[in-house]
């Protein structure tokens, strides 16, 4: 069955400078050559990766070297985990990659491991949370009390 759809594949593609076998037949949205088979459809480089090199390893993707998504020549193509496809590729321009590069919140805070903690998944600076906090009790005096109260208890807690 491999070599049937590997035959079928390379019917459609073309060679190209610098050295690219394009996929000339449908495409995705994000541009990867796709195939039915057994009436699925399925990514055509990973296709010609498990035809002509061999099985994906687990647990990981294949990285196009050549940055051409709908190439599938396997010079150009390489097993990856997902971090590092997602660095090497798009990165600039995934919110997340540059995020974690950046070393010092808006405000200019550092994100030191004292000033830094996590909240659903995003770094967030304690010195610009504490600030905003105070802010926000000066608008609602009735919770000030019971802030002062809370964090008082807080502190007993971590005693």
């Amino acid at each position: 069955m491999v070599a049937a759809v590997l035959g079928r594949i390379l019917k459609r593609v073309s060679v190209q400078s610098p050295g690219c076998w394009v996929w000339e037949g449908a495409k995705n949205p994000g541009g990867y050559g796709m195939v039915k088979v057994d009436g699925r459809g399925q990514l055509v480089h990973r296709l010609v990766w498990t035809g002509l090199v061999g099985a994906i390893p687990e647990g990981l993707v294949i990285d196009h070297l050549c940055r051409v998504v709908a190439c599938v020549n396997p010079d150009h193509l390489e097993p990856v985990t997902h971090t590092e496809n997602v660095r090497r590729g798009a990165a600039p321009h995934i919110a997340g990659v540059r995020n974690a590069n950046k070393t010092h919140c808006p405000q200019g805070h550092e994100y030191s491991e004292e000033n830094t903690f996590t909240d659903a998944g995003s770094r967030r600076c304690r010195t610009c949370v504490r600030a905003r906090l105070r802010e926000y009790e000066k608008t609602r005096p009735d919770r000030r009390e019971y802030m002062r109260q809370w964090r008082a208890q807080q502190r007993r807690k971590s005693e």
